[in-house]
């Protein structure tokens, strides 16, 4: 009896920590400005198909979630496709995906400001517009020419060299910097 109690505890506990974590870095995230918002599949594969990735593109997506874009890239595309996440839930969760589903992509957990982009030829981001803004900057400073993909935000200052409208309303912005 005073065994399953104490069990019962641990996992409640483990459970409220988990929620407790996963909240506090939503929110953290949301007033950062990258809120946790999934990309459906079918809009991910049709934003992937405009920019014509192929195997020895090295491919990155920013603030990866669940993987589910650097799954695409690597399993559709067989492109070398790598994940910056900083959230330690949002990593984990990942990385158990990627690995659940036989996938060669790779995940990093760190903030993709700190995270060296140079050998990245396209690069993916959902982000809001003041997360839009500060990666602007910072991707300007990186060397090398890339490919940006963004999905439904765009950079204050950079034209797209095109612009993807989808059946859903929302679209993507193909940039080359």
């Amino acid at each position: 009896m005073l065994l399953e109690i104490i069990l019962i505890v641990f996992i409640f506990l483990l459970f409220f920590l988990l929620c407790f974590y996963f909240l506090t870095g939503s929110i953290k995230a949301f007033f950062t400005g990258a809120p946790p918002v999934p990309t459906p599949k079918k809009e991910i594969v049709a934003g992937l198909k405009e920019v014509e990735i192929n195997p020895r593109d090295t491919f990155f997506d920013l603030g990866s979630g669940t993987g589910k874009v650097v799954l695409i890239a690597d399993k559709m595309f067989r492109a070398k496709a790598v994940g910056i996440e900083s959230s330690f839930f949002m990593y984990f969760f990942s990385k158990l995906n990627l690995f659940i589903k036989g996938s060669n992509g790779k995940i990093i957990r760190k903030n993709f400001f700190k995270a060296s982009l140079e050998e990245a030829d396209i690069i993916y981001i959902y982000g809001s517009m003041k997360l839009m803004k500060s990666l602007e900057k910072h991707l300007l400073d990186i060397s090398g020419k890339r490919k940006i993909i963004s999905y439904c935000f765009s950079f204050p200052n950079i034209k797209p060299i095109k612009k993807i409208k989808r059946p859903s309303g929302k679209f993507f912005l193909i940039y080359e910097i």
